[in-house]
């Protein structure tokens, strides 16, 4: 892998630890204790996954003690009011509505990764045919 501007010269990327392991009570309301204690472990950089929401994902740029390598889409976690979570939308969808809603908060991660000068953003295209599951019935737990 080559930096751009490197002359072609390999780089390193940087060792990032999820934001899922700030999903827990000591990190709960304090998002720049978990990013100071990332560093401490040795972290070099940090990915938002897809159960931050927008003011999580705002405090976490705020704090800026690790830069943000990645952003797991779909981020920021978001309710849409006939859908649920759009965690649970499905990109390979054939029902058109939830394709395209699953697409716009795909937009919107790109977008958080953009804010945040990150350089990736992992995405879970989903299921389609008959195996796939609807996004209600996901949520019924069928």
């Amino acid at each position: 892998m080559s930096a751009p501007g490197s002359g072609g010269a390999s780089q390193r990327p940087l060792l990032a630890l999820s934001t899922m392991w700030a999903v827990q009570p000591r990190f709960e309301r304090d998002l720049g204790a978990f990013m100071e204690r990332a560093a401490e472990l040795g972290y070099e950089a940090i990915e938002i996954n897809h159960s931050m929401d927008a003011e999580q994902i705002g405090a976490i740029l705020g704090h800026a003690t690790l830069p943000v390598t990645g952003v797991h889409a779909p981020a920021p976690l978001e309710r849409d009011g006939r859908r649920g979570s759009n965690r649970d939308l499905n990109l390979a969808s054939t029902d058109e509505e939830e394709r395209a809603l699953a697409v716009d908060y795909t937009r919107r991660s790109i977008d958080v990764a953009a804010d945040a000068g990150a350089s990736a953003v992992v995405v879970h295209l989903g299921s389609a045919g008959e195996r796939a599951i609807s996004a209600a019935d996901r949520r019924r737990g069928v």
